[in-house]
C-alpha cells in the first residue's frame, strides 16, 4: 500500500499478522511467504509499529527503514508484517497506524490468533529456555510475572482488553484460535486466502510447525551456539554429539 506521510511517498503493509506470541504466527509467515501474490521481508517480525520512538528493532530507526523492508515488492503484491507482538502493544500499535496510515488505517486487515493463556505462556517458557534466556522454573517467571518483574508470560497472554481496542480501532480484524489452526490448519489458511482476496493454493504441508518451542538437549550447547558460532562448529567436529 502506498502511503503519503510527512511529505514521504511509503511503501507499506496491506495486512498485519498481529499476535498472539507462540500461537502458530511464524508458521503463517512462512506459509503466505509461498504464496507470489503476497510479499512478506525477510525479517518476520518488524515489530516497528510497537515503538515508533525507541524501535524494537535497531535496524529500523525511521519510517523510512520501515518502508525499504518492502521496496522489492511487485505491483499487485500484498505486503504483510508479522509481529506477534503488535497486540500486547496494542496502545502503541493502533496509535501509531491510524497516525501513519491515516484514513487508510480502515483499509488494512488484522489477523490474530489466540492460544489458550496458560499454554501459550509455557510455550513461550520453553522457548525462552531454547533460546538461553530464561533460567529461571516455569513458577518462579510465572509468580514474577504475576508481580510485573521480568517478562510478561502473563501480560502476553491478557487478551481482552487487547483484542476489544483493535476490534473498536479496525474494521477488518480475523480472529482465529490456535488450537483450530492445529486441528485443521488447511481451513484456516484458506479462510484467510478468502480474506485477503487471494487464489487458495495447496503448498504442501500446511501442518508443518514453524518455531517449536522446546528445551535444548544441552544448555551448555545452546548457550555457545548463541555465543559462538564458531566455537560450537569445531565442538561438534572434534566432539560430535
Amino acid at each position: 500500500m502506498k502511503i503519503l506521510y510527512e511529505g514521504k511517498d511509503l511503501t507499506l503493509p496491506d495486512f498485519f499478522i498481529a499476535g498472539a506470541v507462540k500461537s502458530g504466527t511464524t508458521s503463517l509467515y512462512y506459509y503466505f511467504k509461498k504464496y507470489k501474490e503476497i510479499y512478506f521481508p525477510e525479517i518476520k517480525e518488524p515489530s516497528y509499529f510497537s515503538d515508533m520512538v525507541n524501535p524494537h528493532n535497531k535496524e529500523l530507526a525511521t519510517i523510512g527503514d520501515y518502508s525499504n523492508l518492502f521496496s522489492e515488492a511487485k505491483t499487485g503484491q500484498l505486503i504483510g508484517d508479522a509481529s506477534p507482538g503488535y497486540i500486547y502493544y496494542y496502545e502503541n500499535f493502533i496509535r501509531n497506524i491510524q497516525s501513519v496510515y491515516g484514513k487508510r488505517a480502515s483499509e488494512l486487515k488484522i489477523i490474530i490468533v489466540l492460544r489458550n493463556p496458560a499454554d501459550r505462556a509455557y510455550s513461550n517458557y520453553l522457548a525462552r529456555i531454547r533460546d538461553g534466556l530464561e533460567e529461571r522454573s516455569f513458577l518462579e517467571a510465572i509468580n514474577d510475572s504475576l508481580n510485573e518483574t521480568g517478562y510478561d508470560y502473563v501480560g502476553l497472554g491478557m487478551y481482552s482488553g487487547q483484542i476489544k481496542a483493535i476490534l473498536k480501532s479496525f474494521p477488518q480484524v480475523y480472529v482465529y484460535l490456535f488450537d483450530d489452526f492445529k486441528g485443521n490448519p488447511q481451513s484456516v489458511q484458506f479462510d484467510i486466502c478468502d480474506r485477503l482476496n487471494i487464489q487458495t493454493l495447496d503448498y504442501g504441508n500446511a501442518s508443518a510447525v514453524f518455531n517449536k518451542s522446546g528445551v535444548p538437549k544441552s544448555i551448555f550447547l545452546d548457550k555457545i551456539i548463541l555465543n559462538n558460532q564458531f566455537d560450537f562448529i569445531l565442538l561438534q567436529r572434534d566432539f560430535p554429539f
